[in-house]
């Protein structure tokens, strides 16, 4: 078992998840150090695993978010930020020796988690080994890589303003950028005696020279090439566990580092299950204000994280927040932190909340992990919702999802799981699977046809059409297809039934009977898409006070940039402050920090 704890600074409070060792405990404790970026998602359930299996062979091991990522505090464009992370290392370091009562630690690090374990090992007399799993080598490349990846997901070719990159959904300001790009793997040298792991990919060369020189300095540094380690790569539900490379990990751990713990490793009690159980607390300074954030269990294993302030009074509403994907709690592009924490700021209870068998919540029994469409989702929106009604009194709770956290959310709105409003957030996913969304073939027709309509004044497309570039038949057939979907909206019988799904129009009328229903879609495809595959369900679904559509002009179903995330603040805020006021006293303070 995993719990939560709170450790470093008051002024940055990091949060870290201790995997108490079991029996006999080595006295070598292991810090596991992520990567950050798109990466960090993608590793997160494979590396709470590896924590698990750590802990099993007798390792303290402590996993935790760097400064201003994950669910730590600040910000990822808060500066000196790679010092901070390597600072951060050194503290989680200092947390496990101080909770396990190891004399050692070994650092255990992925992609830029591996760069920044090498240079943090530096200079320290405690550091035992370290593993760099895929690790970055040099922190230059890896900055140019970035630069790279940006440009192309934003198309523009250009660097942001002032030399800052939004990259895979992250910011990193010109100054982290600089301080990355000073790393280098050949610039540092672990403490002597130290032992040192290189685990490269199999289709990738290893690094011969850093290897060669660490070794005839005396290091007992060792290189292996492996298959499954891009694994870290893919998307949170695609990320699966390289079983036998974990295990060859924690047996090449476990031979460098036999010794037994003397005395009795340090665990803290369990807390007893049932209702909403604290397991750690902080307070977390967010602009002006501190954010009084709880790590919680609800009944049987599922995580939470509640925000919330008292300043002005209790909150009477709340707000749970569910992430898309398999990630975990914080959300595509860490999007559910700073909404959580400025809600809070506003006078909100909120409560990034994760589905059984996701990130560190306890899947049912028989239940598979890392599922982003599991059969239990709206059981766990139910418990999740009457826990926080009696345990903080809530008046209003609204259940808010993005991507597959919106098919939860809906499932949990059909199953009426007893919340007043369900907000969906570019919800289009109406055939999920174990393996993701399954797109029916009109949902790939319209989205062609879109794009054929938008052709009609290029003379780029005229001309490739007219020289034969582009198949006049292939054109021919989206037109058919489409003045059919069309045709089919105004003869359907019924047109009423949403032909997406035939039970989601019933189902939607049932829901907006007896609680509120909001769609909002920051691309015009999903709007128009349901308007034109649900015959008339629309338009009696919109002269219905209980249902709300809202388009947004970003075109990015993603939210992979501030700007875009500032406008879905923005128009949630403003969306909530008309349905669920807070008090006058709470606005007029709110007023004086936040003019806009």
């Amino acid at each position: 078992m995993s719990k939560p704890l709170y450790f470093g600074p008051s002024a940055s409070p990091m949060l870290g998840w201790f995997h108490a060792p079991e029996s006999p405990a080595r006295d070598v404790g292991i810090v596991v150090c992520p990567p950050v970026g798109i990466e960090y998602p993608c590793s997160y359930h494979m590396l709470r695993v590896l924590a698990g299996r750590l802990a099993a062979a007798g390792f303290p091991t402590l996993r935790f978010d760097y400064p201003g990522t994950g669910d730590s505090s600040g910000s990822d464009t808060d500066p000196d930020q790679v010092a901070g992370w390597l600072r951060s290392i050194g503290l989680a370091g200092e947390e496990l020796k101080r909770r396990s009562g190891c004399r050692s630690i070994s650092l255990v690090g992925t992609r830029l988690g591996g760069l920044l374990a090498f240079h943090a090992a530096a200079g320290r007399s405690d550091v035992a080994s370290v593993v760099s799993w895929w690790g970055v080598g040099s922190g230059r490349k890896y900055v140019r890589n970035l630069r790279l990846y940006g440009m192309a997901a934003t198309g523009s070719g250009e660097v942001a303003a002032g030399g800052q990159v939004e990259s895979g959904g992250y910011q990193l300001s010109a100054e982290t950028l600089e301080d990355l790009g000073r790393l280098d793997s050949a610039s540092v040298s672990p403490p002597t005696g130290a032992g040192l792991l290189f685990i490269q990919r199999d289709d990738q060369p290893l690094d011969e020279g850093l290897v060669a020189r660490l070794t005839g300095q005396g290091y007992q540094a060792e290189s292996w090439r492996r298959a499954g380690i891009e694994c870290i790569a893919h998307t949170p539900h695609e990320s699966t566990v390289p079983v036998a490379l974990q295990e060859e990990i924690v047996g090449w751990l476990a031979a460098r580092h036999p010794g037994a713990l003397t005395g009795e490793a340090r665990i803290d009690p369990e807390p007893p299950d049932g209702g909403v159980t604290v397991l750690a607390r902080a307070g977390i300074p967010f602009h002006e204000a501190t954010i009084r954030e709880s790590v919680v269990r609800l009944g049987d294993g599922l995580i939470g994280v509640v925000s919330e302030t008292d300043a002005n009074g209790p909150p009477t509403t709340g707000i749970i927040l569910l992430p898309g994907s398999s990630g975990h709690r914080v959300g595509t592009h860490r999007i559910s932190v700073p909404m959580s924490r400025e809600w809070a700021a506003r006078g909100y209870l909120t409560m990034r909340f994760e589905l059984g068998g996701n990130g560190d919540s306890q899947a049912p029994p028989d239940a598979a992990e890392n599922q982003p469409f599991p059969a239990h989702a709206a059981d766990n929106i139910r418990a999740a919702v009457q826990a926080l009604r009696a345990r903080y009194r809530l008046e209003s709770v609204v259940v808010i999802g993005h991507c597959a956290g919106a098919w939860a959310s809906y499932r949990a709105a059909v199953a009426d799981a007893g919340a007043d409003e369900y907000l969906l957030l570019n919800w289009t996913n109406f055939y999920p699977t174990a393996e993701g969304n399954r797109v029916r073939d009109d949902v790939v027709n319209y989205r062609q046809a879109e794009r054929l309509k938008g052709s009609v004044t290029s003379w780029e497309k005229w001309r490739r059409l007219l020289t034969g570039q582009t198949s006049p038949i292939a054109v021919a057939g989206i037109v058919v297809r489409r003045a059919w979907a069309v045709a089919a909206r105004t003869i359907r019988p019924g047109g009423g039934r949403l032909d997406t799904d035939p039970g989601i129009g019933p189902e939607l009328a049932a829901i907006v009977g007896r609680s509120r229903f909001t769609l909002v879609f920051s691309h015009a495809l999903g709007p128009s898409y349901l308007r034109m595959r649900s015959g008339h369900l629309m338009d009696r679904m919109d002269q219905n006070p209980n249902f709300t559509m809202i388009s947004l002009t970003s075109g990015d179903a993603g939210f992979g940039t501030e700007a875009v995330r500032r406008q879905l603040f923005t128009t949630l805020r403003d969306h909530l402050a008309l349905r669920y006021p807070i008090a006058a006293a709470r606005r007029r303070a709110l007023a004086c920090h936040h003019p806009d």
